[in-house]
């Protein structure tokens, strides 16, 4: 009975709990885990509680922060082991919210200023700070443990080897840690066979394909030159071989006229070559797509942009990658109604693909 106590949530049954003959006693909120669960749900107490205990902590390594014997770098492990695990624990469960986060990272800020003697008069900036600190902001940090339990709850562990952090349109330049290691940090990387690169352009995969292409080309050179298969079987293993290679993911290339030349120039050179058309000997490419059955690479792709779209379209309404074409960036009604002409929410519709 002395270590037992009951919490009611959202509870009209108001009559006590007896229990040998006792009745259990009825609190607000309770410890479990080192984590405070409140009555109302919400995660404020815990988080203030977590900045006590954090303070603390900091506190207790006083000697550490003052010392000159201690490289900075090896400071900042100890803060970040001895102090920032203690603040961030149980953050995986936070529902948070910007005055929470605006108070972790006030707290955080200014222990960071203990350890670098930064007093006024002098002033830093917070992105110098964390730059100098090799900190993140506490908003990705929080986000980046939410991620990694989850991911851990299914099975699966965040590999630091294999995970890479592209940032896009984004002010901060603070590595982002993981497992006490910062995460590699890179312009461009591939997913699924395409590249994506941080301008969000296609030309880095296009130039990709048409490599790939090419030496699936020059793999099949004997199949090109034989003597004993028919044109359109060339051309057949050609689609299916070389031009599959070439065309993989352009349902979502953003296309320009450059790299459609690019794109035309290689086919057309792969198919005067499976005919054998050799200079001096001149044919159009008109008359060279009419004798191979082969449709300008722009058509190509609007028709592969076509048929991904209708797939998109037949898929039930609660899945995501239908729900992503009326996604809306920014979910404010106030920035809808403000921003664009006329209010409304923005949606993407199916119309022009280029």
């Amino acid at each position: 009975m002395t270590k037992t106590e009951v919490m009611r949530v959202n509870n009209k049954q108001h009559a006590p709990i007896p229990l040998h003959q006792e009745n259990m006693k009825e609190v607000d909120k309770f410890v479990y885990l080192g984590s405070i669960v409140s009555k109302d749900g919400g995660t404020d107490e815990d988080s203030r509680s977590r900045i006590n205990k954090a303070r603390h902590a900091f506190r207790t390594l006083r000697s550490v922060w003052s010392s000159s014997a201690l490289a900075q770098h090896n400071k900042i492990r100890i803060f970040n082991s001895n102090v920032k695990s203690v603040l961030l624990y149980g953050s995986e469960t936070w529902r948070t919210t910007k005055t929470n986060t605006q108070k972790l990272q006030t707290f955080i800020n200014r222990c960071l200023r203990n350890i670098l003697n930064i007093r006024w008069p002098e002033v830093i900036s917070n992105q110098d700070l964390w730059e100098r600190t090799r900190q993140a902001p506490i908003e990705q940090e929080i986000k980046k443990r939410k991620v990694a339990e989850e991911a851990e709850r299914t099975g699966l562990k965040i590999s630091m080897t294999k995970t890479e952090v592209m940032r896009v349109n984004n002010k901060q330049h603070a590595p982002i840690p993981l497992h006490q290691e910062n995460m590699k940090e890179v312009d461009k990387f591939v997913y699924l066979g395409s590249i994506v690169s941080k301008d969000g352009g296609t030309d880095e995969d296009i130039r990709s394909r048409i490599n790939k292409a090419r030496h699936a080309f020059r793999t099949l050179r004997s199949v090109w030159s034989s003597s004993a298969l028919a044109q359109h079987n060339k051309i057949r293993i050609f689609n299916s071989n070389v031009k599959s290679v070439l065309l993989y993911g352009s349902e979502t290339w953003r296309t320009t006229k450059t790299n459609t030349q690019k794109l035309q120039t290689f086919i057309n050179r792969c198919l005067r070559n499976i005919l054998n058309i050799r200079w001096p000997e001149v044919i159009s490419n008109q008359d060279l797509w009419e004798r191979t059955r082969q449709a300008p690479i722009e058509q190509e792709i609007k028709k592969r942009k076509w048929g991904w779209m209708g797939h998109t379209l037949r898929k039930p309404s609660s899945n995501t990658t239908r729900q992503s074409l009326e996604w809306n960036p920014r979910e404010s009604a106030k920035w809808a109604d403000q921003d664009r002409p006329g209010g409304g929410v923005r949606t993407l519709k199916p119309g022009r693909l280029e």
